[in-house]
């Protein structure tokens, strides 16, 4: 199992790991990964938390932690609460609904769908986006070049409308760089992506 947990929980920090723990009452003294991971495994082998529940929590601090958050509603989220009409909805849009919500591509040639998932309490689509930035090397006096992958998130409540959007800080080079204010394109590609999908019926 150890090697599963780690495997979990690389993509995150482990401090927020720990700061979740603490949220739960579950005092700890682990200082390095191992003895994280060692913790982890005692605490599922103990029933305090379970596999499934580490999975869930390491994908809500992937998809919306650390994000810039833009908050609106939906002027008509009623429909929503109906799977059916979600499922018809998505189809138009040469989607599918997913039946989980770990889909996660990585460095795309192009912005890119993740997922598509729907439940009574949520809808989630996720997208994904090769961004570079630069950093500079002042000793060298030169700039490097890093890619990683923006992950975009669009989360509505059914039947209330309440609609966030998670979005990463934009890299230096992306998708919009060409246009006028690409950094504001970013952003407004998914805001009008969101009316698109759920006001323009």
């Amino acid at each position: 199992m150890q090697t599963t947990i780690r495997e979990i929980i690389r993509p995150v920090s482990q401090a927020v790991i720990k700061h979740w723990l603490k949220t739960l009452l579950l005092p700890h003294s682990a200082t390095n990964a191992d003895e994280l991971c060692h913790l982890l495994e005692r605490l599922i082998s103990d029933e305090k938390i379970t596999l499934e529940l580490l999975e869930a929590i390491v994908l809500e601090i992937r998809e919306c932690g650390g994000k810039r958050i833009y908050l609106g509603k939906l002027d008509n989220g009623d429909w929503l609460v109906d799977r059916r009409e979600v499922e018809k909805r998505a189809k138009s849009f040469g989607w599918s609904l997913s039946a989980t919500k770990t889909t996660s591509i990585a460095l795309p040639r192009t912005p890119t769908l993740n997922y598509c998932y729907w439940s009574p309490e949520e809808i989630r689509i996720k997208f994904s986006e090769k961004h570079v930035s630069s950093k500079a090397i002042l000793r060298e006096r030169r700039f490097e070049d890093t890619e990683s992958t923006n992950y975009i998130v669009i989360s509505v409540e059914p039947g209330t409308g309440f609609a966030r959007i998670f979005m990463d800080a934009p890299g230096t080079d992306h998708p919009y760089s060409s246009a006028p204010k690409p950094d504001e394109v970013y952003v407004n590609t998914y805001l009008g992506k969101m009316t698109e999908v759920f006001e323009d019926t």
